[in-house]
């Protein structure tokens, strides 16, 4: 996996950039966090909500969050793009459990930056999230 670099924008935040060419196909980083339940992410989201804070997780696909919040790594600062250049896929670790990792969908050039789809459930009562990504594939909204 990569080495890479968090860069900070003012006009767009925080995002992930490759720092070497990427072949199609090739695992780019794991997303790493705490592994918590559906029901304690709602609540920790909500706090963070409540704060003004931003919240990372992904959900796997048995309902465990990788909470990347205060225990994370650069992989949570990959932002939402509606025309994406990595995915991301649950792997079998050597220990047994499962993880996410972020996999590249085409060739990514040096410095060019990492996106991927949130394509985040829309749910009763949720707020949906209008997307900034620029794209011309752009749905106008992260879910």
């Amino acid at each position: 996996m990569l080495d890479l670099p968090r860069i900070r924008r003012r006009s767009t935040g925080d995002g992930v950039y490759a720092n070497e060419d990427v072949k199609k196909d090739a695992a780019v980083v794991e997303y790493t966090g705490e592994r918590i339940s559906e029901e304690e992410r709602d609540k920790r989201e909500s706090q963070c909500s409540a704060l003004g804070q931003p919240f990372y997780s992904v959900t796997m696909g048995d309902g465990t969050v990788v909470d990347a919040t205060y225990f994370g790594n650069i992989a949570r600062w990959v932002k939402h793009g509606c025309d994406p250049n990595v995915s991301v896929e649950e792997m079998e670790g050597r220990n047994g459990e499962f993880g996410v990792v972020l996999f590249a969908l085409r060739d990514i050039s040096s410095g060019e930056e990492l996106l991927w789809d949130y394509s985040v459930p829309e749910e009763e009562g949720r707020v949906r999230t209008v997307c900034t990504c620029g794209s011309e594939k752009c749905r106008g909204y992260i879910d």
